[in-house]
C-alpha cells in the first residue's frame, strides 16, 4: 500500500475506487455544520466528513490512517 497525494479533481475519482481511502476528523467542526458522520471503516468510531465526500467507498479516521501508514512502512 503506498499514500499518496493528488490534485482535488482526482482525488473525487479515485476516493470512489476500492484501493483508496477518505482520512476523516472524529469531532464535529462547528465551522461546518452540514458535515456528514459515519463509521470508520476500520475501528468504528464516529467520523465527520464533507458532505461532497459522501461517494468515497472507505472512510477512516485520522488514528487508523496514522495506524495504516506506520504499518506500510515496516513493510
Amino acid at each position: 500500500m503506498s499514500i499518496k497525494t493528488s490534485p482535488h479533481y482526482i482525488y473525487m475519482r479515485k476516493i470512489q475506487e476500492n484501493d483508496d481511502v477518505l482520512v476523516c476528523t472524529i469531532e464535529p467542526m462547528s465551522l461546518f455544520p452540514d458535515n456528514l458522520q459515519g463509521a470508520c471503516d476500520d475501528c468504528g468510531c464516529d467520523l465527520y466528513y464533507r458532505p461532497y465526500n459522501s461517494r468515497a467507498i472507505k472512510k477512516i479516521c485520522i488514528k487508523c490512517a496514522i495506524i495504516r501508514m506506520n504499518s506500510n512502512d515496516m513493510k
